[in-house]
């Protein structure tokens, strides 16, 4: 890249992730390796995943500066929707559960006046206990409403199942 690319005109995530998969389309620039498994991402299927869950976030009423807490373990899919959350141009938080009440996790949603969470509907998943009382519809799909009292601010959840996001 030359020295106006890298200075000026891709000072953002989405720019040089699009300038990326517009030069080097077929190069992997991530790879997960699991015990069974390796999943690479070109530069090209990365941009077009997290366009399609940008989109997605878009069209179930996500706006730009929502902030959007994001529980899911380091896997594909949290890559993915960490750079759906900044296409769409939402804000992204770490939404990390270190104590067993949550207290922690909740505290900082506060805080960030948090919008939605996108966590993973499984028994393992603290963000999965913590909220699945909270959730109007666990079965409705992908999307659905979330309110949980400590977080006001919080009206939705987007529900993210292992090997869910068409890789």
């Amino acid at each position: 890249m030359d020295e106006d690319k890298t200075n000026n005109s891709l000072n953002t995530i989405p720019k040089r992730l699009k300038y990326i998969a517009e030069t080097y389309p077929d190069r992997e620039i991530f790879i997960c390796v699991g015990k069974d498994s390796r999943d690479a991402f070109t530069a090209r299927s990365l941009l077009n995943l997290a366009g399609k869950f940008a989109a997605q976030l878009l069209h179930n009423g996500f706006k730009h500066g929502d902030v959007i807490a994001n529980t899911l373990p380091n896997s594909p899919e949290r890559i993915i929707t960490d750079l759906g959350i900044i296409l769409a141009g939402c804000i992204g938080l770490n939404g990390q559960i270190l104590l067993a009440d949550g207290s922690d996790f909740l505290s900082a949603a506060w805080k960030a006046k948090c919008n939605g969470i996108i966590l993973c509907p499984e028994q393992w998943s603290a963000a999965w206990r913590l909220f699945r009382n909270h959730i109007a519809d666990p079965t409705v799909g992908m999307f659905s409403l979330v309110c949980h009292e400590q977080v006001p601010d919080l009206t939705k959840v987007v529900l993210i199942r292992p090997r869910q996001l068409d890789m």
